[in-house]
């Protein structure tokens, strides 16, 4: 257990995760997971998205953060095994909706 004062930095870090899964990835956050799996560069998906390559690399990362992986790579199969339709293949309890994916609207970080 770490202490920092008197607060217990395990626990709280227990609770962000808890509070991670609990939250379903955004329309937006999908639509980003499922074009970074299909290959797509930053550039590819600022124009798809309506928004610049910058915002799109910090989207990335903060969706490689949440999804607690540490390389694009990473982020790709994550993406790829949640939408592999077969049913015992899903990761941290993240559905893969792939439903979004037509979405042209601007990205909402």
């Amino acid at each position: 257990m770490t202490t920092l004062g008197r607060f217990d930095t395990s626990a709280y870090q227990q609770l962000l995760e808890e509070h991670a899964r609990q939250r379903p990835l955004a329309e937006q956050q999908l639509l980003l997971l499922d074009l970074v799996r299909q290959g797509s560069s930053n550039r590819e998906i600022a124009q798809r998205m309506e928004t610049t390559p910058a915002s799109v690399k910090t989207a990335i990362q903060l969706l490689k953060t949440r999804l607690r992986v540490a390389t694009r790579a990473e982020l790709i199969d994550l993406a790829t095994s949640l939408s592999d339709p077969t049913p015992h293949r899903s990761a941290r309890g993240i559905g893969m909706d792939r439903s979004g994916a037509g979405n042209q609207a601007r990205p909402r970080w």
